[in-house]
């Protein structure tokens, strides 16, 4: 039995589906189900208590840990301390219960970025301004915590992440909010765009693939915002034009946006992001391909996906 918890999340969907395509007996720890997650056994409780994990986490061999607080507008670090209480939780449990593996879920923004023509790998130094962003600190606590505890885990560091069952939608918004616009905004920096389908295939090779205390990051194709745009106009026959911002007057927006957080009105809006997005988010794949065997789906497919998930009746 393999215990999935936040199995109702854009990226818990694609990993509950991918493991049930397999044949795999699959418990999802969840407060409310959708219609994907209903297909498993379903333990409803609370992530974070201990004892609800206790219980959801009997008789399973391993657990993948992806329920996670990703909010972009919270004011402060402790904001975010569910990230961390609830891995050590997750991890203290999975000892005592002789877990043989955990699969922790985490972000690529706890590895440093790359450029366009030396993109990062998991060696690469944390730097700012990754090291200055609250749920990228949250998540490399998170990290630090789960395999001091559990050395028995494997991290994986998704990248950019498109495709189906992103319901709020959350990275998918980079499509949604195109929608009737003629003129899209772009920063100048980049993502490193994966399909959440090869993440979720990676996730699951992970049960039986990989080394405990590595991370692995799940990226794909590397993007300017703006080339990606254009790509995204070619795939849904949408003309509009694309005009990047400069990042000093991206910058000069978020420090309005620090001055709301200052005064506790909650906002995603914040230099500190600003600046993320106009860095060149690009990583090498290679050790995921490599070593758990990840595939490299276009990019394409996953806007496809996303675009016939948005208009489907499981979308609502």
């Amino acid at each position: 039995m393999i215990l999935v918890t936040g199995a109702n999340s854009f990226l818990g969907t694609n990993v509950v589906a991918a493991l049930l395509d397999r044949g795999m007996c699959v418990r999802s720890l969840v407060r409310s189900a959708n219609p994907i997650v209903e297909k498993t056994e379903v333990f409803r409780g609370n992530v974070n208590d201990i004892a609800d994990i206790g219980r959801a986490m009997e008789g399973c061999s391993v657990v993948i840990h992806i329920a996670a607080n990703t909010s972009q507008d919270l004011l402060r670090f402790d904001d975010y301390a569910f990230n961390w209480e609830c891995g050590e939780k997750i991890a203290r449990v999975a000892l005592a219960q002789n877990i043989e593996r955990l699969i922790f879920i985490s972000s690529a923004n706890t590895i440093g970025s790359g450029t366009p023509r030396n993109p990062a790998n998991e060696s690469n130094e944390w730097t700012k301004p990754y090291t200055e962003s609250l749920y990228a600190r949250s998540k490399r606590r998170a990290e630090e915590v789960v395999l001091s505890i559990f050395p028995r885990t494997i991290i994986i560091n998704p990248g950019f992440m498109l495709g189906a069952y992103d319901a709020k939608p959350s990275s998918g918004e980079i499509i949604a909010r195109t929608v009737g616009r003629k003129v899209i905004f772009a920063p100048k920096g980049g993502k490193s765009f994966v399909n959440v389908c090869d993440v979720a295939q990676a996730v699951a090779n992970a049960l039986i693939m990989g080394r405990f205390g590595e991370r692995y990051l799940a990226t794909g194709i590397s993007l300017s915002f703006k080339d990606f745009y254009r790509k995204l106009g070619a795939i849904n026959g949408t003309k509009f034009h694309v005009v990047t911002i400069a990042s000093p007057i991206l910058v000069a927006i978020g420090y309005v946006g620090d001055l709301m957080r200052v005064m506790g009105i909650k906002t995603a809006l914040s230099s500190i992001n600003m600046r993320m997005l106009c860095q060149y988010e690009y990583y090498d794949n290679s050790k995921i391909v490599n070593e758990l065997q990840m595939r490299q789906s276009a990019i394409d497919e996953a806007i496809k996906d996303f675009l016939h998930f948005r208009d489907s009746e499981f979308c609502g």
